[in-house]
C-alpha cells in the first residue's frame, strides 16, 4: 500500500487530468460473473492475492498549482467558527495528531458547509416545534379552561339534581380527555424534560383520580344496599345498583394500575429510550380514558337506562354518547400508529424535513458534535478490509479488534463512506468493495481510504448517530452496498437521508453497487418503489426520532427515493469475485 495521505491526490498520475467531482467508478466496474464461489478456507488465498503490497513510490514535489490549491483551504478561526485548518500554504503537509485533543487538519469549505447545514437543520427543528406546539397547546388550554369552568359551576350549583350532575360530569370528563390528548400531541421525543414533567403530572393526577373513583364506587354500592338499593335519590333494582358500583370500581382500579405504570416509568426507567417512553405514555393515558369511557359512562348509564330510570333520560343518553367518544379517543391514543399519523399531518403544513438531521444530534450542542466527530473521524485503508472481518457478526467480541486497523483521518479527505446493512450477504458486500477499490486504484494510482462502521466506530449508538453527519460530510463519496435487506435497515436509510440533507450532489458523489440477491436493476427499482420507511427497523432512539421528525408529505421517504433512483441509474450488478481472483 502506498503511504500517501496527501489531501489533494498528489499521488495520482500527473498525465491523467483531474476531473471535477467524483468519477463514476460504478461505470468502470467490470468482470462480473454469474457464478458465486462458496466461502471456504481458500478465501485466504484470494485475499493474499488482493492484498499483495505494492512498491513504495516517491511522492512528487508539489508544484505551484498544488501550493495554491492547498493555500485555498486555509481558514482563520472566525471563518469556520473556531475550527482551524492545519494545511500549510507553503505546500508542505502536516500529519494529523491522532490524539483527541490535538489539532486536526480539515477541508475548510466542507466544514463550513457542514456547520451551515446543521445550523439550518436546528432552525427547521425550532420552526417545526412551533408549528406543532402552538395549535395543540392553544386548543388543549382552551379545553382545560372549559373543564375547570364546568367543575366550578357544578360546585356552586344550588342542590343539583342527578341529571344535572350527570351532564356536568360528562362535559367535564370529555373536555379533560381532549385537553390531555392535545397536550400529549405537543410533546416530541426530543423534549426529554417536557416528557418527564408530563409523566409526573399525569401520574400524580391519575393516581388520586383512580383512588377517588374506586372509593366513590365502593361507598355508593354500600350506601345503596343500606338505603334499599337507592342510587343518587333514584330507586333501582339491587342488581342495577350493584352493577353501577362495580363499573365505577373497575374503572378506578384500571386508572390506578396505569397511573402506577406511568410513575414507575418516571422513577425506575430514567434511561429508557425517549421514543419508547413517549409511546408508553401515550398507551397508558389512552388506556386510562378508554377505561373511564367504557366503565364510568357507557356501562353505568346503560345500566341506569335498562333499570328503568326515567329521571334524567337525556342525561343518561348524553353520558353514553360522551362515554363512547371518550373511549374512542382513548383507543386512538393507545394505538401505536396514532403518533406517526398526527406528526406527519402537522409537519406536512410546513417544510421542516431538515429537522430530521437535527434529531440525530440527540440534543447535543453543535460545537460539541463537530469537535467529537472530528476527533473520532477515522478511516481504514482498503487493503486492510478482509473478508473474514465481514463474516463476523456484530455481537461477536472479536469485532472490537477491527477498530485498531483504522487510523485517524483528515476531515474531508476520506475517499468513501460505505453504507450497508448487516443483514445482507457479507461475502457479496466484501467483493463489491473490492470492485470499487479496483476502479478507484485505476483512476488514482493509490489505495482508497474508507469509512466503514465496523472498523471506524468505537462508541455507543447515541454517540455514533450524533456524529453520523460529520462522518458523512468528511467523506468525498457515498457508496451504497444495496442488497435485498438494505432498504429495511433504518440506519442505512438515515445515512442516505443525511447525505442528501448535507447538500451533497447525488449525481456526482453517490454510487450504488447492487449485490447478487437483488438480481437486477429492475428488482431494485421495485424495492425502491415499494419502500416504506416505517417498516425499517432499528433500536437506536436517535434514528427513530430522525425518521419521525423528517416525515411529512414530501419528507423522509420521498428524498431517500430520489437519491436511490439517481444511484440506480448508474448502478451495476455485482456477481461474485473479480475475474482472476
Amino acid at each position: 500500500m502506498s503511504s500517501c495521505h496527501c489531501p489533494i491526490n498528489c499521488c495520482a498520475d500527473p498525465d491523467v487530468p483531474e476531473k471535477k467531482g467524483a468519477p463514476k467508478f460504478a461505470k468502470q466496474i467490470g468482470a462480473f460473473t454469474d457464478d458465486e464461489e462458496p466461502i471456504d478456507d481458500s478465501v485466504l488465498a484470494v485475499q493474499d492475492k488482493w492484498y499483495r503490497p505494492q512498491a513504495e513510490k516517491q511522492l512528487p514535489e508539489p508544484d505551484e498549482r498544488l501550493r495554491q490549491e492547498i493555500g485555498s483551504f486555509t481558514v482563520t478561526f472566525e471563518s469556520a467558527e473556531g475550527y482551524s485548518v492545519l494545511l500549510d500554504p507553503e505546500g508542505s503537509r502536516k500529519e494529523p495528531d491522532p490524539g483527541p485533543s490535538g489539532p486536526r487538519p480539515v477541508d475548510a469549505d466542507r466544514l463550513a458547509s457542514l456547520i451551515s447545514r446543521l445550523q439550518r437543520a436546528a432552525q427547521e427543528a425550532a420552526r417545526r416545534n412551533t408549528r406543532i406546539r402552538i395549535p395543540t397547546l392553544t386548543a388543549g388550554g382552551c379545553f382545560l379552561i372549559v373543564a375547570i369552568a364546568l367543575f366550578i359551576m357544578l360546585q356552586i350549583h344550588p342542590e343539583p339534581s342527578a341529571s344535572v350532575v350527570f351532564a356536568y360530569v360528562a362535559g367535564f370528563a370529555f373536555c379533560t380527555a381532549l385537553a390531555n390528548a392535545l397536550l400529549l400531541l405537543a410533546v416530541l421525543p426530543a423534549d426529554r424534560k417536557l416528557q418527564r414533567c408530563l409523566r409526573l403530572i399525569f401520574g400524580c393526577v391519575a393516581l388520586p383520580s383512580g383512588i377517588f373513583i374506586t372509593h366513590q364506587g365502593t361507598s355508593t354500592g354500600l350506601e345503596a344496599r343500606s338505603l334499599g338499593c337507592t342510587y343518587k335519590d333514584l330507586l333501582l333494582p339491587c342488581w342495577a345498583a350493584s352493577a353501577v358500583a362495580v363499573s365505577d370500581v373497575a374503572a378506578g382500579l384500571i386508572v390506578i394500575c396505569f397511573a402506577c405504570c406511568i410513575i414507575i416509568d418516571q422513577i425506575c426507567y430514567p434511561g429508557i429510550e425517549a421514543m419508547r417512553l413517549l409511546q408508553r405514555l401515550y398507551a397508558a393515558v389512552g388506556c386510562v380514558w378508554l377505561a373511564i369511557g367504557v366503565f364510568s359512562f357507557v356501562a353505568k348509564h346503560s345500566v341506569l337506562l335498562s333499570a328503568g330510570s326515567v329521571d334524567g333520560l337525556y342525561a343518561h343518553l348524553l353520558g353514553i354518547v360522551v362515554g363512547a367518544l371518550i373511549a374512542l379517543l382513548g383507543g386512538i391514543l393507545a394505538h401505536p400508529r396514532f403518533r406517526r399519523t398526527q406528526i406527519c399531518f402537522l409537519k406536512s403544513r410546513s417544510n421542516t424535513v431538515g429537522s430530521g438531521l437535527h434529531e440525530l444530534l440527540g440534543g447535543r450542542e453543535l460545537r460539541e458534535v463537530i469537535d467529537d466527530g472530528q476527533s473520532n473521524f477515522r478511516a481504514v485503508p482498503a487493503d486492510k478490509v478482509l473478508l473474514q472481518h465481514f463474516l463476523l457478526h456484530p455481537a461477536q467480541h472479536e469485532l472490537g479488534h477491527l477498530y485498531s486497523l483504522s487510523e485517524p483521518a483528515q476531515f474531508g479527505f476520506v475517499d468513501a463512506f460505505i453504507s450497508y446493512s448487516w443483514a445482507d450477504q457479507a461475502d457479496s458486500q466484501w467483493y463489491a468493495i473490492q470492485h470499487w477499490r479496483d476502479a478507484f486504484k485505476q483512476a488514482h494510482k493509490r489505495e482508497p481510504l474508507l469509512w466503514i462502521d465496523r472498523y471506524c466506530l468505537h462508541s455507543t449508538e447515541a454517540e455514533a448517530s450524533a456524529m453520523m453527519p460529520v462522518f458523512i460530510a468528511g467523506c468525498q463519496n457515498f457508496v451504497s452496498l444495496a442488497g435485498s435487506r438494505y432498504l429495511y435497515s433504518l440506519r442505512s436509510l438515515v445515512e442516505i437521508f443525511a447525505f442528501g440533507e448535507l447538500g451533497r450532489s447525488p449525481e456526482e458523489l453517490y454510487e450504488m453497487l447492487l449485490l447478487p440477491d437483488t438480481e437486477s436493476r429492475g428488482q431494485m427499482h421495485q424495492l425502491i418503489d415499494s419502500l416504506d420507511v416505517w417498516k425499517a427497523h432499528d433500536s437506536c432512539s436517535a434514528l427513530l426520532c430522525a425518521r419521525e421528525a423528517a416525515s411529512g408529505r414530501h419528507g423522509f421517504e420521498t428524498r431517500i427515493k430520489r437519491i436511490l433512483y439517481v444511484g440506480l441509474d448508474h448502478a451495476r450488478v455485482h456477481r461474485g469475485p473479480v475475474a482472476g481472483a
